[in-house]
């Protein structure tokens, strides 16, 4: 990072350029800007370098290089699940879905390097004996390292990619990466990019950086592609004030065009911190793609400003992915269009253990500030059908923190509760689940996804509910492997008790369901994949379960009859009219809500009595 006067001289006339531009601005006039400045960018590179022309609206082509053939392979142990991406989309879903990348069949890993050099300065770097042994390991495994061109034309049209595509990237414009990295690139023939920080290049800093004179000559070979990694590279861009975001995204940008003469399509934010403004202010600068440090493939539907990324420690994983030997980690995202039905309901014993179901309908949630039993909150809402909702921490309730665990939002009553920074680190790749009128999202959490409710309408732009479920119990159809379920789900997911789940049967349908009986996640991840859910999340159990039909209660979260279930602050609603078809409750049914049924006293008091009996199993909960 450039100290204070370096910068001002580096910058110069660009940033005086800038000094008198407003703040970012949302409006479409400010798009409109800067469509402008491409199409003028376009024509002077049109003129001065003879080649190229202007592209559409998805920004300019260039670089042909290395295109991929029509391959139609996929990584052998996530063939099923890539494929279902594309079925599991709406027939009208465009490739250019404002925050998703959609077009996708293949799951990419996106590897981040830093520097490479003969001795290790620091722990990030690579020496060059581990570098030329990973490219080597990718050669003997048959990968295809592609360009970002490809990456992008891959996952925003469909374009084809060869089998075990990898996209190599490269961070901070150091200049190992010129004297160590692309001698070894050239011998195997592997393009890369070069996320460069425009006001370092030709600087010596800690480390010294490579000249425009040796970008240059990197790109010369066909193999390397140079994009932005800001000017200054901020630790933070979040906490930088809108003025600086701008001049750090667009300045860097046209550095980059006017000394290598081709648009600057894609960024790195540095140290991989963004949140909704950054996102914002990248889409506003021009780029079509911005990368993170979160961990993950990338693959459609991917949040086109937030594409994970892995450090190169992770190859081992890539090419074990490869041989079929583990699954991807985290599991990948996912986008269903949803099928409104009217309410069916049932019990599957097809199993060791029953499970009771509700199907159909729209989906709504509600955030309290306050525990309330679910019962009580069906009636409010008018929904004949509920269950409790996702977890909770019981001393934040009515606390100005709020209760939940993870970023939520709740349409019922307009809530929105932004994730406890605190709790991230332990929350990475759970499940994160937007709800819409039409289509359910899925993706691994990161801390950039819970700052903001404008970050959830950045991944699915007409959002009405968001929560972090506890852990992900079926994907694509499939169970989850025990040890992927506890890498990614809460501590106590193989606990036995009462199990409760939101998720999607294989007709599209929003499905909520609980368990009679005390068993784990694990067993439940089972007897859902034999009755064909494709999609389910774990949500509380335990205490907390309790399903409602028609202002009855189906499952409790207690094995004694009669018990009430504990009160929460957070509750699922399926919105409809029951099927005619459809069973009443059971003739000896709990009364949910009204007179005759347990008051929340009586639940408060239940949950104090049973809380006792079990007070070190629940404080053993890491999430409490």
């Amino acid at each position: 990072m450039l100290g204070g006067s370096t910068h001002k001289a580096f910058l110069g006339y660009s940033l005086k350029r800038m000094r008198h531009r407003k703040p970012i601005k949302t409006s479409r006039d400010r798009r409109g800007r800067s469509w402008r400045r491409l199409l003028f960018g376009g024509l002077l590179i049109l003129v001065a370098f003879g080649c190229g022309a202007l592209g559409t609206v998805l920004g300019w082509r260039y670089r042909a290089h290395q295109r991929p053939s029509s391959f139609t392979g996929i990584v052998q142990s996530v063939s099923a699940a890539a494929t279902n991406v594309l079925s599991s989309l709406d027939s009208t879903a465009s490739s250019d879905t404002p925050g998703l990348l959609t077009a996708g069949t293949q799951p990419i890993p996106v590897i981040m390097y830093h520097d490479v050099v003969p001795r290790k300065q620091v722990w990030f770097d690579l020496t060059t004996e581990e570098f030329a042994r990973q490219m080597q390991e990718l050669a003997e495994a048959g990968a295809h390292p592609i360009t970002i061109q490809q990456f992008y034309d891959h996952l925003s049209l469909g374009k084809p990619l060869p089998t075990h595509p990898i996209l190599l990237t490269f961070d901070d414009c150091t200049l190992g990466q010129f004297t160590q990295a692309l001698p070894i690139l050239e011998k195997y023939h592997f393009p890369a990019v070069f996320f460069v920080q425009t006001g370092s290049v030709g600087v010596t800093t800690v480390k010294p950086h490579m000249t425009w004179e040796q970008l240059k000559a990197a790109e010369s070979t066909g193999l390397i592609t140079v994009e932005s990694h800001t000017v200054t590279h901020p630790e933070d861009l979040t906490k930088i004030s809108d003025h600086q975001l701008e001049e750090e995204m667009e300045v860097s940008k046209h550095s980059i065009e006017v000394h290598l003469g081709h648009p600057a399509l894609f960024l790195a934010y540095p140290s991989g911190n963004c949140d909704a403004r950054v996102a914002l202010a990248a889409q506003q600068a021009g780029y079509l793609a911005a990368f993170t440090m979160n961990r993950g493939w990338a693959a459609s539907p991917a949040p086109r400003y937030f594409l994970p990324r892995l450090t190169p420690k992770r190859i081992e994983d890539v090419l074990a992915v490869w041989r079929g030997e583990q699954a991807i980690e985290p599991p990948l995202p996912r986008l269903v269009a949803i099928h409104d039905s009217p309410l069916e309901r049932g019990t599957f014993t097809g199993g060791a253990y029953p499970v009771d179901w509700i199907a159909g309908g729209s989906l709504t949630t509600e955030t309290l500030d306050h525990r309330d039993t679910v019962g009580d909150m069906a009636q409010q809402v008018g929904a004949i059908a509920a269950l409790n909702g996702t977890f909770f921490a019981d001393a934040r309730i009515a606390s100005n923190a709020g209760g939940m665990i993870g970023p939520c939002l709740s349409s019922v009553n307009g809530t929105y509760q932004p994730s406890d920074p605190s709790d991230d680190p332990r929350l990475e790749g759970r499940p994160l689940i937007l709800f819409s009128p039409t289509h359910c999202l899925v993706v691994p959490y990161a801390a950039c996804f819970g700052g903001s409710q404008a970050v959830l309408q950045q991944l699915l732009p007409d959002v009405t509910d968001a929560f972090l479920a506890g852990g992900w119990i079926v994907h694509y159809g499939k169970a989850l492997p025990p040890e992927e379920m506890r890498r990614w789900s809460s501590s106590d997911l193989n606990d036995p008790r009462h199990r409760a789940f939101v998720g999607i049967d294989a007709q599209g349908r929003y499905m909520l369901g609980a368990t009679r009986d005390s068993i784990s996640t694990e067993v439940l991840s089972h007897l859902l994949e034999k009755m064909g859910v494709q999609e389910a999340w774990l949500l509380d159990s335990g205490f907390s379960t309790s399903l409602i039909w028609q202002n009855h209660v189906l499952v409790s979260g207690h094995s004694e009859p009669g018990v009430p279930s504990r009160p929460v602050p957070h509750a699922l609603f399926l919105i409809g009219n029951a099927d005619p078809n459809a069973p009443p409750p059971p003739s000896d049914a709990p009364l949910a809500a009204g007179e005759g049924a347990a008051t929340l006293q009586d639940a408060l008091s239940a949950d104090s009595t049973a809380g006792a009996a079990h007070y070190f199993r629940r404080h053993r909960r890491r999430h409490r």
